[in-house]
């Protein structure tokens, strides 16, 4: 009994970091192509190397970390054509799920969320202070879970860690009080608020037609911003 306790708080320990890790990474605060310290890592959190390596080695699976044998962990880079590629898949991906489960998604909960994004939208000035992502990801999650699809919804969920972290480029170099930024929060928000609308009509074509501009157009965005300011200072 001791023994299981003790194999629980190992695997509790290593969970803790893998999450730490993983958050900092998604959320920028490691830099896309940063070296990571597996050394400089533990002693911050106070742990031993060996929880660092085995969280590093899980961020690896989710291509989140990069590993060059000799050399050490970095954390992957966001470029271009990464961004591209995995925005070829998510749409693939959501465009499927509603095609699938179309008929299965919840009215109930898609007519809270049409009124959560108009009021959202109604109160533009708290929306861009305090952008409503959760109600993004909740819009999106009930496409996916919808299709009641395993295989979709074990890869999206894959996805996730790389699809927040692409979106962190919007939050991170577009300054939050600028009108660029304020543009996006309102487009985005229309966007939902038109694919909600679309869905709760039971309207699955022009839904399908919504799902897919609002996923090229957030693409676009961070596919420039990429450009215009992580190749920069990939060079620099």
């Amino acid at each position: 009994m001791e023994k299981k306790r003790i194999k629980l708080e190992v695997q509790s320990l290593e969970q803790r970091v893998y999450e730490y890790l993983r958050s900092k990474i998604i959320d920028l605060e490691i830099r896309p192509g940063e070296y990571i310290n597996i050394k400089a890592v533990a002693d911050e959190i106070g742990v031993s190397t060996t929880p660092v390596r085995y969280a590093l080695q899980r961020l690896c699976n989710e291509d989140l970390v990069d590993l060059f044998p000799r050399v050490g962990f970095f954390a992957s880079k966001i470029e271009e054509k990464r961004v591209r590629d995995l925005f070829a898949v998510r749409k693939a991906l959501e465009l499927l799920a509603l095609q699938v489960g179309f008929r299965h998604i919840d009215l109930q909960m898609v007519s809270e969320l049409v009124k959560a994004f108009s009021n959202a939208l109604g109160d533009l000035t708290s929306t861009v202070d305090s952008p409503p992502y959760e109600l993004d990801y909740r819009l999106h999650d009930l496409i996916i879970y919808s299709s009641d699809n395993p295989y979709i919804i074990k890869t999206y969920n894959g996805l996730l860690g790389l699809l927040k972290r692409a979106r962190n480029v919007i939050r991170k170099y577009l300054p939050s009080d600028s009108y660029a930024w304020k543009e996006w929060i309102k487009q985005e928000t229309s966007d939902h608020l038109r694919i909600a609308k679309m869905i709760l009509e039971r309207d699955l074509k022009h839904a399908t037609k919504a799902l897919d501009d609002h996923l090229a157009s957030a693409c676009e965005v961070i596919c420039r911003l990429v450009e215009e300011f992580l190749t920069r200072e990939a060079k620099q």
